[in-house]
């Protein structure tokens, strides 16, 4: 048996723990299309489901050790430049850049990995409703994957506050959509950083 640990967006796009609950090593983002032929209490957290029970009433879309792993290593490469540059400090605009590029790019990686999957419809939802999937997939990784560890309180505010950290995220999506960056490249980064840095001020 599992249970359903996070709500990406309704009870369409969630993550299912696929065995003990506190096993986050068997965390499967899926996406539900027939809610009729799975049951659902939306008042009660972590019901009990059976793997067999989320197949039937939906697509097992990708593990999230595939998403952190893919992303982690882009993100790495992306931002070398950016960590070998920082001064330290309570730099606002570092701390929250670092971790709102991470959920970017667990994004672009969902919607193209559906898409190339055929699965419009959901690739479409993620698009439409981007803000608030990010929101939602970002307090996963601060809780779930523990991601919380290295922020200061005051930043950590910023991010558990869905006002403030949809914000942010729109600031960023902002620098991609002004400057016109679609290649996700070290130069790029750089320039999306250095605006970025400037808005969150």
């Amino acid at each position: 048996m599992g249970a359903i640990v996070s709500n990406l967006y309704g009870n369409n796009l969630v993550i299912f723990r696929a065995g003990d609950e506190d096993n986050k090593g068997t965390d499967i983002i899926f996406y539900i299309y027939k809610k009729n032929e799975l049951f659902i209490n939306e008042e009660e957290d972590e019901e009990d489901i059976s793997v067999e029970e989320m197949l039937r009433g939906g697509i097992k879309i990708m593990t999230i050790k595939q998403l952190e792993r893919t992303i982690l290593q882009k993100h790495r490469l992306l931002t070398q430049n950016i960590a070998e540059k920082t001064s330290g400090g309570e730099d606002i605009g570092y701390k929250l850049f670092s971790f709102l590029l991470l959920i970017k790019l667990a994004i672009k990686t969902l919607i193209s990995y559906t898409y190339s999957r055929s699965l419009v419809e959901l690739s479409q939802l993620v698009v439409g409703f981007e803000d608030e999937v990010a929101y939602n997939l970002a307090q996963y990784f601060l809780d779930e994957l523990n991601y919380k560890v290295g922020f200061s309180d005051n930043i950590l505010n910023k991010l558990e506050d869905k006002n403030q950290l949809t914000n942010y995220y729109k600031k960023l999506n902002r620098i991609f959509e002004d400057e016109k960056i679609k290649e996700l490249s070290k130069e790029n980064i750089d320039k999306v950083y250095a605006l970025f840095k400037e808005k969150a001020k």
